[in-house]
């Protein structure tokens, strides 16, 4: 029997409710270093998104990879998300320590919204074998459960995500973050992008000799903005590629399914070289093995 994830409720009058996102107008002069103009994003639109932060020497946060809540105590994110190296970023342990929910500028912690979370437990896919660029899934288990509210809610998952090419999809994540930069770049960025054809994305990615990188399998997108030149993908970070789902959970916020989260790209080549991602649907059963042990009686 499928299991009512996150106990949504499917809502007639939901396109009357829905907040589209996309029809914001952009922010002036709020365009990011990839070329795009950054969207508008109110607190509360992504519900669902949270920062990774790491604790560096100078006992500051870096915040270098998004994540997704999807239950009281579990988040969704790229697996290389789940390492970085402490010389490099100067950090006192190699693996993220919490993540910080509820609020679309992560260095603003005097809004009542914001939450911090001591992550628990990490679990990575174990098929995932860095440095090759496949299943770059893992969960994170948290110390305490979540509280929903308006402004922190779950994505939702599905095993059938209704996506075809050329359809636009939401990619939102943060750049590299310390306390030190000020400005937008503490915000969360929001682009509206394109599934792209694996065979067309494969060929594109074929000119770069990649031999952590095979060509993309079943288990993977594509997606970008070829006829803008841009790739989003950055290296040690991670971003989501969502959909609006059409339905109310909770406190009337309009949820999101998650389609896929980054796994490999060129780290702003250009040239209308798009990511590849994660597909999130391919790995349900896995997730829901993990997060609802109880409710399912594994």
């Amino acid at each position: 029997m499928e299991f009512e994830r996150n106990r949504c409720e499917f809502m007639e009058d939901f396109k009357k409710k829905l907040v589209d996102v996309f029809k914001r107008p952009v922010v002036p002069g709020k365009i990011d270093r990839f070329g795009i103009n950054a969207r508008d994003v109110a607190t509360g639109v992504y519900p669902h998104m949270g920062a990774l932060g790491w604790l560096d020497t100078s006992n500051s946060w870096l915040f270098n990879c998004a994540s997704a809540l999807i239950s009281p105590n579990f988040i969704l994110t790229a697996a290389h998300c789940s390492w970085l190296s402490p010389k490099k970023y100067n950090l006192t342990d190699p693996k993220p320590q919490m993540v910080r929910l509820g609020n679309q500028n992560i260095l603003e912690r005097n809004s009542k919204d914001y939450l911090d979370v001591k992550i628990q437990e990490i679990i990575v896919h174990p098929a995932y074998k860095p440095p090759l660029k496949y299943s770059d899934i893992a969960l994170m288990k948290l110390v305490e459960e979540v509280k929903f509210h308006a402004h922190i809610a779950p994505a939702c998952l599905t095993r059938n995500p209704n996506v075809d090419v050329g359809d636009a999809v939401d990619s939102t994540g943060w750049e590299y973050k310390t306390a030190a930069l000020k400005g937008d770049s503490s915000y969360i960025l929001n682009f509206e992008i394109s599934i792209i054809d694996s065979n067309v994305c494969d060929g594109m990615f074929k000119v770069v000799k990649d031999k952590n990188f095979k060509g993309i399998r079943s288990h993977q997108l594509c997606a970008g903005k070829i006829n803008q030149g841009v790739d989003i993908y950055q290296e040690h970070s991670a971003r989501f590629i969502q959909v609006t789902d059409a339905r109310v959970c909770l406190f009337d916020v309009p949820l999101y399914t998650l389609i896929g989260v980054t796994a490999y790209g060129l780290g702003g080549a250009g040239a209308g070289v798009p990511s590849v991602y994660t597909r999130i649907s391919s790995y349900v059963d896995w997730i829901e093995e993990n997060v609802w042990k109880e409710e399912l009686n594994l």
